[in-house]
Parts: structure tokens; C-alpha cells; sequence
């Protein structure tokens, strides 16, 4: 029996950043879940490709953001995480390998 669930990426993004990327991963039938800044919360996201947004005070300690999206993955199957920008690179391969989560991890991304 095949797994019919369309992917869940979870993309990452301390800037207004990446919007033609998440409208073609909704195009390609996936499900977008976006972790961002809560100042950044009415900024001109493409909402309509975007299932669901989880806002952050900040994106630079680690541990918040780590205990934050492995609570989010008790209840969400996150298959891809996606750094928008370059800055958010880091904190990406982090949750990726704390979550176990295909793409590079941390020594690949220094």
C-alpha cells in the first residue's frame, strides 16, 4: 500500500524570504508549515500556498527553537526542513538532525 499523505516541509525564514519557492511546493502538491518571526507575522507571505505558520519571538536560540519544532513533531510528520535564507541555515541542519530528517546536517552546512 502506498503512503498517499502529500510531503510536509517545514520551512524556516527570520526574513521575508522564499515565496516563489513555497508557491511551487504547494504547485507540487506538498503541505507547507512556516516557522517565522512573530514581527514578521503581517508581512506579505504567500498565505494562500502556506497550510499553517508558527511564530517565534527570534529564530537565534537554539534550544527554544529545538524544544519548539520537537513539540511540533509530536503531532505534525515533517519530511523536509528548508532554511529560506541564508542565515537560517544552521538552525535548519540542527532541527534536521535532532529530528532525524534527510538534508545536511550541521558540519555540512559550517
Amino acid at each position: 500500500m502506498s503512503d498517499s499523505r502529500p510531503v510536509t516541509i517545514l520551512c524556516i525564514s527570520s526574513f521575508l524570504k522564499g515565496a516563489e519557492f513555497i508557491r511551487e511546493c504547494r504547485r507540487q502538491g506538498c503541505r507547507i508549515l512556516m516557522v517565522t518571526l512573530e514581527k514578521l507575522a503581517d508581512a506579505d507571505w504567500p498565505r494562500d500556498s502556506i497550510d499553517e505558520f508558527f511564530y517565534m519571538p527570534d529564530l537565534y536560540h537554539r534550544e527554544d527553537v529545538i524544544h519548539a519544532i520537537s513539540y511540533l513533531a509530536r503531532t505534525e510528520r515533517i519530511d523536509r526542513i528548508i532554511a529560506l535564507d541564508e542565515f537560517d541555515l544552521e538552525m535548519a541542519s540542527t532541527l534536521r538532525e535532532h529530528l532525524r530528517i534527510p538534508g545536511m546536517g550541521e558540519t555540512t552546512v559550517r
